[in-house]
């Protein structure tokens, strides 16, 4: 029960005490200089107390510095990349731009202004999205932690971050790089751009993933660095983590690079001198980079190959399912919107057989034939003699 008493003191003079329980049993008090002050703030109480909606208001005045620190720490459960990144979205914006604030007094106007002083500032929208959703991550937990009653991020829109154009190299560009390529990582690089995996996804993998007489490869960890340290990490999602299986040529070219190495299940199938994991930031300057000024190709990166990847297995007649579960998305619509530039190529061609079924058909029936069902094969629809 919450009541109002009168407190007069010499050097306060009158004063009006608001005393109250709160969920837990805890006695509290909230002192006001007038009683209708503290007669609205009774009656709120008492509304919140009964609705469940009651918030501490001593936690609520932490700043979002402290809360945002707090939360961090709480963080283990994820994988050390996408703590590293929310540390960094945290030390390099929020705190500077938010933290010496009360996380009660945050207004979605407040984000909203946080936001676009980032833009403003030059900070990329890919960037400032990364921001908002690690902020959001954070006052959600404050919400549900009974400390703050909504989440102000809700009502501040992220940038609209426009989908950067695929770079596909052709066929004949790739080779150019291969030949371009120092020939210890030719492999990776033909890996790369007939198997379609992440760049991290290839240099995480292990003997044991490879099945090279089955012509398949087991894509299970990939490589993250953290901190300036390399280490291998489970794929992100169920989906990710899947079986590829390779042309020929890759799986021989994969073998050779093998041969005459250690054969320990767990050895890398990618690895430094020393035999440890390759850090990605120095391979791209000391083997991709100058193999990609050879080639010509200027500004190509190594995800483009994932791209390439893509469209040979469009055109090789590849259905949008299929093509998901080579590449490891969640879901055919991920595909769908990543590729949509691509497979309307796939659909042409299938108007050009369309055309050539009915042109067969027609010729057979004015020769006085019988039109027969069709059937499908490796190579698409066709008549069958």
């Amino acid at each position: 029960m919450a009541f109002i008493e009168k407190v007069t003191g010499p050097r306060r003079g009158t004063r009006y005490r608001v005393r109250y329980r709160d969920p837990s049993g805890r006695h509290r008090s909230e002192t006001f200089r007038r009683r209708k002050d503290a007669e609205e703030r009774l009656h709120q109480i008492e509304v919140e107390l009964r609705g469940g909606t009651w918030r501490d208001p001593s936690a609520a005045r932490a700043t979002v510095a402290e809360r945002a620190r707090a939360w961090l720490g709480g963080l283990q459960h994820l994988r050390p990349s996408t703590r590293a990144q929310y540390a960094w979205a945290v030390e390099r914006y929020i705190v500077p731009g938010l933290g010496d604030l009360a996380l009660g007094a945050l207004r979605p106007d407040t984000v909203r202004r946080f936001l676009g002083d980032l833009l403003g500032g030059g900070a990329g929208a890919r960037t400032v999205v990364v921001v908002r959703q690690v902020l959001h991550a954070m006052l959600e937990e404050a919400v549900r932690d009974g400390v703050i009653a909504s989440n102000p991020v809700r009502y501040a829109k992220a940038p609209r971050v426009e989908r950067r154009e695929l770079r596909i190299p052709t066929p004949e560009e790739v080779e150019r790089l291969v030949e371009a390529t120092e020939e210890a990582w030719r492999p990776l690089v033909l890996l790369l751009a007939y198997g379609g995996l992440r760049i991290g996804e290839a240099l995480g993998l292990q003997r044991r993933d490879l099945d090279l007489l089955a012509r398949r490869v087991h894509v299970r960890r990939q490589a993250v660095e953290v901190g300036g340290r390399v280490e291998l990490a489970e794929v992100k999602t169920p989906s990710a983590r899947r079986v590829v299986a390779l042309p020929g040529f890759v799986a021989d070219a994969l073998a050779r690079h093998l041969d005459g190495r250690p054969e320990l299940s767990e050895a890398l199938v990618f690895a430094d001198s020393r035999g440890g994991p390759v850090r990605r930031t120095n391979w791209r300057r000391r083997v991709w980079e100058p193999a990609v000024r050879r080639a010509d190709l200027e500004g190509l990166r190594p995800h483009d190959l994932r791209h390439f990847a893509a469209t040979v297995a469009v055109a090789a007649g590849a259905h949008p399912r299929m093509l998901q579960a080579r590449l490891g998305h969640s879901t055919s619509r991920v595909t769908m919107d990543v590729y949509a530039s691509v497979l309307p190529g796939l659909d042409d061609e299938l108007a050009l057989r369309l055309e050539e079924i009915r042109e067969a058909a027609q010729r057979r029936a004015s020769g006085g034939g019988r039109v027969l069902p069709l059937r499908r094969d490796g190579e698409g629809p066709v008549l069958s003699p």
